[in-house]
């Protein structure tokens, strides 16, 4: 499996917090559009109502018909922005690939602490951990085996 170029390495918890972070922001987008044509027809019947009613003797008139009817369409118009905020938003966080074993070899060194062995298992306890940064030098008493590291936690 190839990642693209422009995809950064993370833990496998960075990951899934990206991951639900984009979910949670489309979810929330897509509730606020799906209000939104509920939000037109109650606009819709609140103008339609006031304009067949004129005056109501529960004190419902005319312009309390037309305002009720102007909030609900500015509500409307709010979901549709704030939903396209939030589609905006999850769209551009950055896209992630989390960290496996099978592209850990493209790790620079920089971010590298040991690299895995060449050699089968077999041949492995000669062979001495080291940094994968070639620039330090550590001191062979500092050095541990292999079958040492496992011995010691």
């Amino acid at each position: 499996m190839s990642e693209k170029p422009g995809k950064r390495l993370v833990s496998k918890g960075q990951y899934v917090q990206t991951i639900m972070g984009q979910v949670g922001l489309y979810s929330v987008a897509c509730s606020l559009y799906a209000c939104t044509p509920v939000l037109l027809c109650i606009s819709l019947f609140c103008l339609v109502i006031g304009v067949i009613t004129g005056s109501d003797p529960d004190g419902f008139d005319r312009t309390t018909m037309f305002i009720l009817c102007g909030c609900f369409l500015a509500l409307a118009v709010g979901a549709v922005w704030c939903g396209t905020k939030f589609f905006d938003k999850a769209a551009k966080i950055e896209e992630v690939t989390p960290l496996t074993k099978n592209n850990t070899g493209s790790l620079p060194e920089v971010d590298t602490l040991v690299r895995p062995s060449d050699l089968p298992p077999s041949q492995q306890q000669a062979e001495l951990l080291r940094a994968a940064q070639h620039s330090q030098e550590t001191p062979p008493e500092e050095l541990l085996r292999a079958g040492q590291a496992s011995s010691q936690k």
